[in-house]
């Protein structure tokens, strides 16, 4: 692979492949606003470039993303923390708009915001370890990240509420029965795997894909409503108690656990 372009925040890698595959690498497992910014300015810039033919969103190590840093000390406050979500919104929003397929290769867990990244994408290729959770009510808030209209286009209503007000856990194995992934591999071949897929769409009809990604999601036309929505909504949870007294909680339960190990 050979790197045309590289972001200076650590946390992203964007490169371009000798197949002309846009490849973004999430170098840490925490969303920042810069990486979400500096990862929504890569991908519009290559909805703009007629060669680039795939675009590819990996994570780095045993996880993909975890979601925002709870552990930062900007976590609790509600206008750092809308400036996140505008982020991830702009960065939700152009891969679902680029008219390159979008694939996620999902190394690990994906989590919160992690997860809205996952389901952004129009193919999810998956090591048989990459387990998805919502997380969004444990600390008090409503998903967010366009993950009210994706996930519920993919496994219904009733499943999605499940999903996110339960928090459930939801392994490889059932994420491919319930369609979120389109393919699932050990990790023993996940790489190689994922390399001979990406190499086969790049090399494949893009014309016909893009069209065909036209009109699937012409169809599921609900996603720009319901970031607009999320956001709304999510401004005044911010707001609201529950959210810091969650966020102090997850803090404190998360501590405990490291000093038990």
């Amino acid at each position: 692979m050979t790197s045309t372009e590289t972001s200076h925040d650590p946390t992203i890698a964007a490169e371009l492949s000798a197949h002309q595959v846009l490849v973004i690498t999430l170098d840490r497992p925490a969303l920042t606003t810069k990486f979400l910014t500096d990862t929504a300015r890569a991908v519009e810039d290559a909805a703009q470039s007629p060669g680039i033919r795939l675009i590819v969103l990996a994570g780095r190590g045993a996880i993909f993303c975890v979601g925002a840093d709870l552990h930062s000390d900007s976590a609790e406050d509600p206008a750092q923390a809308t400036i996140l979500l505008e982020s991830l919104n702009r960065l939700v929003s152009a891969l679902r708009h680029a008219p390159q397929l979008v694939v996620a290769a999902v190394n690990g867990p994906a989590v919160g915001g992690g997860l809205s990244l996952v389901l952004a994408a129009d193919l999810v290729i998956a090591n048989t370890s990459a387990y998805l959770k919502a997380g969004f009510t444990e600390i008090g808030l409503l998903p967010d990240g366009g993950l009210s209209a994706t996930l519920t286009h993919l496994i219904g209503p009733q499943r999605a509420l499940a999903m996110t007000v339960l928090n459930t856990t939801v392994d490889a194995e059932l994420a491919h029965r319930l369609g979120i992934y389109a393919q699932i591999w050990p990790p023993e071949i996940f790489h190689d795997r994922v390399s001979a897929l990406i190499g086969d769409l790049a090399a494949g009809p893009t014309h016909a894909y893009s069209a065909t990604k036209r009109a699937i999601h012409r169809a599921a036309a609900e996603l720009d409503t319901a970031l607009a929505e999320e956001r709304r909504e999510q401004s005044k949870l911010l707001q609201h108690r529950d959210f810091s007294d969650s966020v102090r909680a997850f803090r404190a339960k998360h501590a405990a656990s490291v000093n038990v190990e």
